[in-house]
Formats: C-alpha cells, sequence, structure tokens
C-alpha cells in the first residue's frame, strides 16, 4: 500500500487569510522562525511546549495548516504518524493582511 500525504482545500489557516484560530497562526509563526527541513516530521510536543499550549491544540492547528497546505500529514511516514514539512523547496509563505 503507498501512502499519499493527505491534501485538501485551503482553510481560514491558509497564511494571508484572516485566521479563525489563532494557535494555527502562532504554529505556523513558529515554523517559519524555525530550521526545519522539507520532509522533516514536526515535533508536535515540543512545538506545543515552546508555544505554551496544549498538545492536542497544537495537533488541531496543524491539521488546518495541513487542511491548508502548509503541511502534510502522514500516517505511514518516516517516522511514523505525524506531521510533516512537504518535500520540495518549502519556504515560508509571505503573511498578507490578517
Amino acid at each position: 500500500m503507498v501512502n499519499h500525504p493527505q491534501r485538501a482545500q485551503p482553510t481560514s489557516a491558509a497564511p494571508g487569510a484572516k485566521r479563525s484560530n489563532d494557535l494555527a497562526g502562532a504554529v505556523y509563526g513558529y515554523l517559519t522562525e524555525q530550521d526545519y527541513r522539507p520532509g522533516q516530521a514536526l515535533p508536535a510536543g515540543l512545538i506545543a511546549h515552546r508555544l505554551q499550549a496544549e498538545a492536542a491544540d497544537v495537533n488541531r492547528a496543524l491539521e488546518e495548516l495541513a487542511a491548508a497546505d502548509v503541511v502534510v500529514h502522514q500516517p505511514n511516514g518516516p517516522h511514523g504518524n505525524a506531521f510533516y514539512l512537504p518535500n520540495g523547496a518549502w519556504k515560508p509563505r509571505s503573511q498578507g493582511a490578517s
């Protein structure tokens, strides 16, 4: 069975769009400030700790970012069930007016 990253239509968490979820915006901001590489698993627990948030809330924020095609969710990824930065040249997307 081939596992493909899940992709969905953009939501309000998409960069440049008005955000209904402030934590999704905070997680996106954190990702743009860190030195994560394309294809790298995103440590939701560490992100939660750094943002002083609950891990479950960070996972929901990552789900929003996956729906906005900013990150991908891979249930059977190289490091297990996790969110990953997309492969290829990942660059932070410019933030438009919120």
